[in-house]
C-alpha cells in the first residue's frame, strides 16, 4: 500500500528511514506538508560550502593531486564524527593504515570514538552513517558499483573522491556526477562548488 500513501485516508507508516517516504510513493500534498525530514545541522564553513543537506546525502570531490582533497575530506570527517556525533568510516585506499594517515589525523585533531579508518572496502557498512571513499579511482570502482552500494545502504551518506587527468577532468564516466547531490572541484587553494542541491554554487578559499 505504500504506493498509495496519503490517498483516501491511507496513513503514512514510519519506515525507519531518514526520509519518511520512499521514492516510489504517491504522497498527498497534505502529508508532505506535515512530513519531517532529517537534516544534518551543518554550521560554519560546511554550511557555507554545502548548505544543510537532508540525510542521506552524497558528495563527489575531485581535483589533481596535492590540492587538498584528502585534507578537506579528513576535516569533513572530523566535523561529522566529532561535532555532529555521526558514526563515520574513512576508507583510505590511497594512504592505507600508515604513519602518513596517522599524522594527518593528529594534525587536524581528528581522533574520536565515532571515527574509524580502514585501508580497503569492508564487507559491511551497516554500522556507519557516513562513509568516505578515498579514492574510488585508486580502488578501480565504476559508477555502477558505487550506485549498487548506495542502493544497498539507502540511509548512508557517501563522500567519494576522484583523481583527475592532466586536462583537469576526473577519471571515469560522467555518471559519477549523477550519483551525488554536491560536486566539489579542488584547485590551488580553492574549492569550486559545481553542483549543489542544498545551496549555492560558487568558489571558496580552503586552508
Amino acid at each position: 500500500m505504500r504506493g498509495l500513501a496519503g490517498i483516501a485516508g491511507i496513513s503514512v507508516p514510519d519506515n525507519g528511514n531518514c526520509n519518511p517516504f520512499e521514492s516510489s510513493d504517491v504522497v498527498s500534498s497534505l502529508d508532505l506538508q506535515k512530513a519531517v525530514f532529517r537534516h544534518m545541522g551543518f554550521t560554519g564553513i560546511w554550511k557555507k560550502i554545502i548548505g544543510d543537506p537532508e540525510e542521506p546525502f552524497h558528495v563527489m570531490i575531485y581535483g589533481p593531486g596535492g590540492k587538498g582533497k584528502s585534507t578537506f575530506s579528513i576535516k569533513f570527517a572530523t566535523y561529522l564524527s566529532k561535532h555532529l556525533n555521526r558514526n563515520v568510516l574513512y576508507i583510505a585506499d590511497e594512504e592505507k593504515i600508515s604513519s602518513k594517515l596517522k599524522e594527518k589525523l593528529q594534525l587536524f585533531d581528528a581522533y574520536n570514538k565515532n571515527l574509524a579508518v580502514t585501508g580497503k572496502m569492508p564487507k559491511s557498512l551497516k554500522n556507519y552513517e557516513v562513509v568516505f571513499i578515498d579514492s574510488v579511482t585508486s580502488m578501480g570502482m565504476e559508477p555502477e558499483e558505487l550506485e549498487g552500494i548506495q542502493e544497498q545502504y539507502p540511509n548512508t551518506c557517501f563522500i567519494y573522491i576522484l583523481q583527475t587527468n592532466k586536462q583537469g577532468s576526473f577519471y571515469g564516466k560522467k555518471k559519477w556526477e549523477h550519483l551525488c547531490d554536491v560536486v566539489l572541484r579542488f584547485e590551488a587553494g580553492t574549492v569550486k562548488v559545481d553542483k549543489n542541491r542544498f545551496g549555492k554554487v560558487g568558489e571558496y578559499e580552503v586552508r
